[in-house]
C-alpha cells in the first residue's frame, strides 16, 4: 500500500517541525477529523470550528454522523474547544465518552459582538478582520488561554485586525473592478460569505464567478447564495477530475440566469467589460476556482499550483 500525496505532505511537515523544534505546531485536520493522516498526532488542545455537510461520502451524509468523525481529533483528558452553536447531540455524547475537557462557545466561553469572554472569565474585543469569522476567533482566543502558550493581551489580540488569509474573503482592486474572492465550498462558508456581502451592499449588481467540484452540495450553494447574486457566471474547471460540468451547473442554475461560462481566462474579459463602477465581482466555489483567479490577477508573481489542495 502507498501512501497518498496528502499522507507524504504530512509527513514531510511533521519532519520538517521536528527538524527545526518548532515549540509550537498549529496543524489543521482535514477530512473531518478521524480519518485523517494529521490526527495521528496526540494534539494537546483540539478545536472544532463548525459542524456542516461536506466530504460525505466519506463522513455520512447528515450533521450527527460527521460531528462524530470531527469528535474523533479530541484526546482525553485534554481540552477541546468547540465553535459550533448548534452542536448535534452526536458531538457531545462523543466527546463525553473520549473524556476531553470540553469548553463549549455559549456555555463556557462566550461570544457577544464584539467581545469575547472566555471560561476565566477575561474579556476581550475581537478586532475585525477580513476573512476570520468572530467565532473561529474566539476559539482561537479561548485556546491560547488554555494551552497557557503565551500571555494573552489585548494588544496583542488586536494585531488580528492586520491577518489575512489569501482567498478567503479577499477583496481586491483589478482593472479598476471591485472583486472579492472566497474559496467557500460548502453550504456552510457560502453563508458566511453571503452574511459579509449583506453586511457590506454596493448600489449596483454583484456578478458572480462559478466554479465547484461536483461532490458538493451545489443544490443548496446555490440556493444560499442566490438572494446576493444578481448575475451567474461559470468557469469551466474540466481540467480538474472532480469538477462539476458547466452542462450540469447550467441545470442547477438555469440557463436563462446565466451570462456566460468558459475557462476564466477568456471570461474574465467579458464580466470585465460588463461591469459599472458602482458593481462587485464575487469569485467562489472552490479552491480551484480562486487560485486560477489568483494567478490570473497576479500574473507577474502567480500563486503556487493549486494541485494538493483539497476541496
Amino acid at each position: 500500500m502507498s501512501l497518498t500525496y496528502f499522507e507524504v505532505a504530512t509527513l514531510a511537515a511533521l519532519w520538517i517541525f521536528r527538524e527545526h523544534k518548532v515549540d509550537v505546531q498549529v496543524l489543521e485536520v482535514g477530512l473531518g477529523g478521524r480519518l485523517d493522516a494529521v490526527n495521528i498526532i496526540d494534539a494537546d488542545l483540539t478545536i472544532i470550528t463548525s459542524i456542516g455537510l461536506d466530504h460525505t461520502d466519506w463522513l455520512g451524509d447528515d450533521r450527527g454522523l460527521i460531528a462524530v468523525e470531527k469528535a474523533g481529533v479530541a484526546r482525553p483528558g485534554r481540552p477541546c474547544v468547540v465553535a459550533e452553536h448548534d452542536p448535534p447531540d452526536s458531538l457531545r455524547r462523543r466527546l463525553g465518552d473520549i473524556g476531553a475537557e470540553v469548553s463549549w462557545i455559549s456555555q463556557d466561553w462566550i461570544l457577544e459582538s464584539p467581545y469575547v469572554v472566555t471560561s476565566s472569565g477575561s474579556r476581550y474585543s475581537l478586532p475585525e478582520s477580513e476573512g476570520l469569522l468572530p467565532q473561529n476567533v474566539g476559539a482561537a482566543v479561548e485556546a491560547l488561554e488554555l494551552s497557557e502558550v503565551i500571555a494573552l493581551t489585548q494588544s496583542l489580540l488586536d494585531l488580528t485586525n492586520r491577518i489575512g488569509v489569501p482567498g478567503r474573503h479577499s477583496r481586491h482592486q483589478y482593472q479598476n473592478i471591485d472583486v472579492l474572492m472566497d474559496v467557500a465550498h460548502n453550504v456552510e462558508s457560502v453563508r458566511a460569505l453571503v452574511q459579509r456581502l449583506q453586511a457590506s451592499p454596493v448600489t449596483g449588481k454583484t456578478r458572480a464567478i462559478f466554479g465547484v467540484m461536483g461532490d458538493k452540495p451545489i443544490h443548496d450553494m446555490l440556493a444560499a447564495a442566490g438572494s446576493v447574486v444578481d448575475e451567474w457566471n461559470l468557469v469551466d474547471l474540466s481540467h480538474v477530475d472532480r469538477a462539476a460540468s458547466l452542462d450540469d451547473l447550467a441545470s442547477c442554475i438555469g440557463v436563462d440566469n446565466i451570462a456566460d461560462r468558459g475557462r476564466l481566462s477568456t471570461l474574465w474579459p467579458s464580466v470585465r467589460d460588463r461591469c459599472s463602477a458602482a458593481d462587485r465581482v464575487v469569485i467562489f466555489g472552490s479552491f480551484f476556482t480562486v487560485a486560477e483567479a489568483m494567478a490570473l490577477f497576479n500574473a507577474d508573481n502567480p500563486t503556487e499550483d493549486a494541485r494538493g489542495i483539497v476541496d
